[in-house]
This record gives C-alpha cells, structure tokens and sequence, in this order.
C-alpha cells in the first residue's frame, strides 16, 4: 500500500528571488547538489508547469530514511 503526506513549511532565505527560484525550480531535479540532507537525486519526467521535471527522486543522507519521489503539483 502507498502512503502519501502532505508537509508545508515556510522558511526566509537571504538571497535575490531569482537566485532561489533558479536553485529550487528550474534546478528541481538536482537538490542533491546542494542539499546535505540529499546524497543523491534524478529528475523524471516533462513538467508541463515550466519546472525542470515533473518529480524527482532523493536519496537521503540521513540512516533509517528511505528513498522518496516529490513531485510538483503546482508552479
């Protein structure tokens, strides 16, 4: 059986709109360049929003975490 969770948070990062928007949008697929907690990541599919990819799938660093896929849902 899949599960599934539904997780906001909100946090302010000092850098230009643009800086993070390229980061964290058009770079969706490659979190693992810049995130410690992701040792590795893959975009999949076409996103038909205008991001990098539809989702991508995290390898987490941390012992005891599994694989996860995040996918966009709104752009």
């Amino acid at each position: 059986m899949a599960h599934s969770a539904n997780i906001q948070e909100s946090i302010m990062i000092n850098v230009p709109k643009e800086k993070l928007w390229e980061t964290t949008a058009l770079q969706f697929s490659r979190i693992g360049d810049w995130s410690s907690g992701v040792v590795r990541s893959k975009g999949n599919g076409t996103s038909q929003l205008g991001a990098a990819c539809m989702e991508r799938l995290c390898e987490p660093s941390y012992r005891g975490f599994t694989k996860t896929i995040e996918r966009i849902v709104d752009y």
